[in-house]
């Protein structure tokens, strides 16, 4: 008999994720033969103390993880495959400011040490009788600094164009080298690397990488609907009007509410 596959699907961030959840989510009754899935909704609080060791990298941080994603383990069910997806199992989207308030421009090491405790806390709960693999989606660097700078604008107070924004990474930043990395980590256990790029005309989108892994029979991906565009990003004139407004000094709430309104105002012409 042979040992149920388990997919840890653990980032990165603004490689298609969004996209990819939303899509299985979507469809997941007709894939439940294949697997379970389990995205952001039902992960319970994982995902926020991977974000907060990613942040703080201190061992009480870690502990927090994994008390919590073993509380999460324990009520995996006993048999099928599973898919777990959650882009915050990398640690805290580079981009965003670390405690001693600098820019964090790289994968830090918390993307590898999370890796290691969900391995050990799913080997704790399956032991043998499991077949582990992890995914690292990945993105050609310009458009991936492009999609982080608009997520910065939109969330936090950043007040760098994208010029100047980009100059703050290394110029060997690489996403695919950061989950190399990861996966020399983790080895024996498999490590596969997808870039978004290669899934853009598959009606599934970035849910492709999943369903290939899983090994869902051709005709059963095309029978299911296709993905729906998700995180869009954008338009130019909204990501300028951004960065003005996070140039004005407005407090938090003020700023907050201001692009709110023209969030809502850019779905409401779509």
């Amino acid at each position: 008999m042979s040992r149920r596959r388990i997919l840890i699907h653990a980032g990165f961030y603004k490689t298609g994720t969004t996209s990819l959840q939303a899509q299985l989510a979507r469809v997941q009754q007709d894939l439940s033969p294949y697997f379970h899935y389990f995205g952001p909704n039902s992960l319970r609080d994982t995902g926020a103390l991977a974000r907060e060791f990613g942040r703080h990298l201190t061992e009480d941080s870690r502990r927090a993880f994994r008390r919590g994603f073993n509380r999460f383990v324990a009520d995996l069910p006993e048999d099928g495959n599973i898919v777990i997806s959650r882009e915050n199992y990398a640690g805290i989207m580079p981009g965003h400011r670390g405690l001693d308030g600098e820019i964090l421009t790289d994968i830090n090491p918390a993307a590898r040490m999370l890796a290691r405790d969900i391995r050990a806390g799913l080997e704790r709960r399956f032991g043998n009788y499991m077949d582990l693999q992890f995914l690292y989606s990945v993105r050609d660097r310009d458009s991936w600094l492009r999609s982080v700078h608009g997520h910065q604008l939109r969330s936090t107070h950043l007040r760098d164009d994208l010029m100047r924004f980009s100059d703050l990474f290394p110029p060997n930043f690489d996403l695919k080298k950061d989950a190399e990395k990861i996966a020399k980590a983790l080895a024996p256990t498999p490590v596969h690397i997808r870039a978004l790029e290669d899934y853009a005309d598959h009606h599934q989108g970035p849910a492709a990488m999943i369903l290939e892994l899983m090994r869902v029979p051709a005709d059963v991906v095309a029978s299911l609907p296709p993905a729906e565009p998700q995180n869009t990003g954008q338009s130019e004139d909204l990501r300028r009007i951004f960065l003005q407004l996070n140039r004005q000094g407005l407090s938090r709430d003020t700023l907050k509410a201001q692009k709110a309104a023209l969030l809502k105002q850019q779905k409401g012409s779509d």
